[in-house]
């Protein structure tokens, strides 16, 4: 085994074990003489002897109680690679997760779901280390075991999915300058097979069905961002890529119609799936609808968001016998807001009682585009350049227009709170 190996690379950390009956006596130097001190309290003793070299102790007993190939030693390899990786000792830490992953390919086979925590182990390392192909390589390995042993639709696919699902967003979050156009694909597949199986299981009247969709909707409004925000061009279906390599996306042809497409289906999911779910409440349901039309009117096509805002304000004021309400609800524009599902309060002017707000003045069309914005009296203290930042983001935000009878209407003189802290979040 690797034990030997590692032990002999990590021998010049390692701490002399000392004799018992030195351990037991506590010596006191005083100026020319040498005095042994008394009253030592065993309990309160601590070893030297740090985390690496305990697990490397403990993997040398367990090869010779048990074999070479104990069941044992598969934590303890993992244990050992935690401490080493802990230590930044990454190339150590690598051997010592790969020696667990012979372990456990030797005891339960080399499709075995049981490497799957070693697996991630080991591309942490890789990312780390900036192998991002080889991460991905890793990664796959995972997805490709659990699948063969379960099924790729199976229920037990689902903490898989969300563990690799989770790997991405904390390793290549999407708000990151290093974010590759691969990686929000690849993220979108994972979601998209998460929905899937989650219907089949579930049914799609269940709330972790509707949670899902709408991550789905959430993964391809960043895509979409992501591409338009690269400096490229836009074509009738294609957006293609313009400028020197390192600005694509790339890849050579990203269809901005297929985000859109899917998108949209995403979040007509979410509003069949609130539907159904028993436990809905009718602004829940209408508000899922009121979504659909918000992603239509981000692309442009303000015609079928016209449609679909009316079809929610039928369904509030039906379901609740009262247009007045309907009318209350949809009194006021409000930001389109994809990353951020909680709904809008009724009889809301979107004050923020906490922290400082700007209050913004502005005309929103019925199209949902902000006109004629002003900072109306920005506290004291506030750079000039921030408020401009502020104004410049305004500008380029859509807004559910106001609807009156479920009927898109131009606004003027509406007025936007902005909290400060909020402005540099991702809407």
């Amino acid at each position: 085994m690797g034990s030997y190996k590692t032990r002999q690379r990590l021998a010049g950390t390692q701490v002399v074990c000392l004799p018992v009956w030195l351990l037991l006596a506590s010596v006191v130097f005083a100026e020319d003489n040498i005095e042994v001190a008394t009253g030592f309290d065993a309990s309160t003793y601590q070893s030297p002897i740090d985390e690496v070299t305990t697990y490397l102790d403990a993997i040398d007993h367990a090869e010779i109680a048990n074999g070479a190939y104990s069941t044992d030693l598969a934590d303890l390899y993992l244990g050992l690679g935690n401490s080493l990786q802990e230590r930044r000792e990454f190339d150590d830490a690598k051997e010592a997760y790969q020696q667990g992953l012979q372990v456990v390919r030797v005891n339960f086979g080399l499709n075995s779901p049981q490497q799957t925590n070693y697996l991630f182990a080991v591309a942490d390392i890789e990312s780390i280390q900036g192998n991002r192909k080889t991460a991905d390589k890793v990664l796959e390995d995972v997805y490709r075991i659990n699948s063969r042993n379960f099924g790729r639709k199976a229920p037990e696919m689902l903490p898989v999915l969300r563990q690799i699902l989770g790997w991405y967003q904390k390793h290549r979050p999407s708000d990151s300058m290093g974010n590759k156009y691969a990686d929000l694909e690849r993220t979108g597949n994972i979601t998209n097979e998460m929905a899937e199986i989650t219907e089949l299981d579930k049914g799609l009247g269940h709330p972790d069905t509707t949670a899902i969709y709408r991550k789905q909707g959430q993964i391809h409004w960043r895509t979409a961002k992501y591409v338009l925000g690269r400096g490229i061009s836009v074509e009738p279906g294609v957006i293609m890529a313009t400028g020197k390599p390192s600005y694509s996306v790339n890849v050579k042809e990203v269809s901005i119609k297929k985000h859109f497409r899917d998108g949209r289906e995403a979040f007509t999911k979410v509003a069949e799936s609130v539907r159904l779910d028993e436990n809905s409440t009718a602004l829940e349901h209408a508000e899922s609808i009121a979504q659909i039309g918000d992603w239509n009117l981000a692309f442009g096509k303000k015609q079928a968001a016209g449609a679909e805002y009316q079809r929610a304000y039928r369904l509030l004021a039906e379901r609740l016998k009262s247009e007045q309400v309907a009318d209350e609800y949809f009194k006021d524009p409000i930001p389109v807001r994809f990353m951020n599902a909680d709904l809008k309060t009724i009889g809301s002017d979107g004050k923020n009682e906490a922290g400082v707000v700007l209050n913004v003045s502005m005309t929103v069309t019925a199209g949902g585009r902000a006109l004629n914005i002003e900072i109306i009296d920005p506290p004291e203290g506030i750079p000039r350049e921030k408020i401009r930042m502020i104004g410049r983001e305004v500008n380029s935000m859509h807004f559910r227009p106001r609807l009156i009878s479920g009927v898109p209407e131009k606004s003027k003189g509406f007025i936007f709170h902005v909290p400060l802290p909020e402005t540099t979040k991702e809407s």
